[in-house]
């Protein structure tokens, strides 16, 4: 049991920090039509918080879902509100300029597929995970 909560936390971890900062940093990064050097620098910091809070959520979605093998239907529910709540986090509402409100849109389906996708191939690594241990 506790090989399953540690492999579940941490894989969900990493795998919900890169898909998270990549997706931030592409999105951005292409959000700027100019390429430009501040388009480039935008984008990496996007991505290094895109990457962070995509490790929060991804720590806290893999020990919610190693502690009781739920299925992969609520794995991929989970995931989705998680990337819901990362991109509440990330983009902070408020009277800002129209190129947040535009990001805020655009993010939207981008991070909430992302969560469903990290919490989808995080129950399918547990599942597998368990059948393994169960051999043993």
């Amino acid at each position: 049991m506790k090989i399953r909560i540690v492999v579940g936390t941490v894989s969900a971890g990493l795998l919900s920090a890169f898909c998270f900062g990549c997706a931030c940093g592409i999105g951005v990064y292409y959000f700027y039509e100019d390429y430009s050097l501040e388009g480039f620098g935008l984008a990496l910091f996007a991505a290094i918080v895109g990457g962070i809070l995509g490790l929060l959520m991804g720590l806290l979605l893999g020990l919610l879902l190693s502690l009781k093998n739920r299925g992969l239907i609520f794995g991929t529910l989970s995931g989705l509100i998680g990337g819901v709540l990362v991109l509440l986090a990330m983009v902070p509402k408020g009277k800002g300029p129209s190129d947040i409100e535009i990001l805020r849109i655009a993010f939207l389906p981008v991070l909430a597929s992302v969560g469903a996708l990290c919490g989808l191939l995080t129950s399918l690594i547990l599942s597998a995970l368990g059948d393994r241990i169960d051999s043993d």
